[in-house]
């Protein structure tokens, strides 16, 4: 395998604590071709400090700072608009790559250049010391399968250029920003394939500000249904007004039975399970 420059764009803010991890395990892969855009955004002075301090630990780190805040879309956008990698993905400040990760994605898009964009599988820590996984089993998929439901999470691997081609993330929307390129990269023609791999890591059991809060998220999917709502069916429409449902909080049995398409109940009584059960999911 040839080693094309990967780059992974990193957006943060006041939490260098969580970043050290994040940083530490894209540093650690087993894939020698990378650039770390990191992007700051509007960090107060301390936290800046401490972001620059570790930025300079490794010259593959590329650090750039917005001032005042611009917000995480506009972050990664910096970032998209400044790679230098021929592949680019990315990771949240407060998440980990898994081994492996930028490796298996470079192997994927070299023995597969059809498809227009990969995504993998999750690992979930929570809060109790648990660990779940998310997104199981490969799968090729298009527009209809993805104005159903989510099936990539918030990381995807391509080539720079078509993040480039299709705009980028949306900052006009609070949330949803990440299912918002997916599915107009889907609407432009390419294929998604999501790799039989939980490879990523999220941490759900931090107290520190999170990007996205539970009203950001409801007001988001509402946002991203009406935007899109031209490319939907009737069940797809319902189907996205039924997650912002379940972002307003836990629903009853009895509203899935109402208000979930068929296909989401699986999806839906998991997620409602979870919340009993007092999980941050």
């Amino acid at each position: 395998m040839n080693q094309p420059l990967v780059s992974v764009y990193i957006p943060t803010k006041n939490r260098p604590q969580l970043l050290q991890r994040a940083l530490l395990s894209c540093l650690s892969q087993d894939y020698g071709a990378i650039e770390i855009l990191l992007v700051d955004d509007g960090s107060d002075e301390a936290a800046a400090a401490q972001i620059a301090a570790m930025a300079a630990t490794d010259q593959r780190i590329r650090l750039f700072r917005l001032s005042p805040s611009a917000g995480a879309p506009q972050a990664r956008n910096l970032a998209i608009a400044e790679a230098r990698g021929e592949f680019i993905t990315g990771l949240d400040d407060d998440d980990e790559f898994l081994a492996g990760r930028i490796r298996n994605f470079v192997c994927a898009a070299q023995q597969n250049p059809q498809i227009g964009f990969f995504c993998s599988g999750y690992q979930y820590a929570l809060a109790s010391g648990q660990t779940l996984r998310g997104l199981t089993g490969s799968l090729q998929f298009g527009l209809q399968e993805l104005l159903m439901k989510n099936l990539v999470g918030n990381q995807i691997f391509c080539r720079t250029a078509v993040l480039r081609q299709v705009g980028g993330f949306d900052p006009d929307l609070p949330a949803c920003q990440d299912y918002d390129l997916w599915i107009r990269l889907c609407a432009a023609g390419l294929a998604g394939q999501r790799l039989d791999l939980q490879n990523y890591l999220v941490h759900q059991a931090h107290e520190l500000p999170r990007i996205s809060t539970q009203q950001r998220r409801l007001q988001g999917q509402l946002m991203l249904a009406e935007k899109h709502r031209a490319l939907m069916t009737p069940m797809q429409y319902r189907a996205q007004h039924f997650y912002a449902q379940l972002y307003a909080g836990p629903v009853t049995l009895g509203q899935i039975i109402r208000d979930c398409p068929l296909p989401l109940w699986p999806l839906a009584l998991k997620m409602t399970v979870l919340r009993w059960l007092g999980r941050k999911v």
